[in-house]
């Protein structure tokens, strides 16, 4: 499932989420962008995963999202 909302005509907001319905875990994701300038733009976000992060030599990973780290990203794009 995915959702944006452009909150101002320079700034958008969004947020998806990824589930795996086997395992019960699943992956959210938060963005925002900014639109800088005409040729700039600056977008943020970060990744949070649930789900159990337990792994076993020989039955694997019982979660697919699991161990999934939580990240916070910044981009930067120009364009000329």
């Amino acid at each position: 499932t995915q959702l944006s909302y452009q909150w101002h005509p320079l700034l958008s907001l969004g947020v998806m989420g990824l589930t795996n319905v086997d395992d019960g875990s699943g992956l959210v994701s938060l963005s925002l962008a900014w639109s800088a300038s005409q040729s700039a733009s600056v977008s943020f976000g970060s990744f949070m995963s649930f789900g159990d992060d337990a792994f076993d030599p020989v039955a694997g990973f019982d979660s697919e999202y699991g161990l999934i780290p939580r990240i916070g990203y910044a981009s930067l794009s120009w364009y000329f």
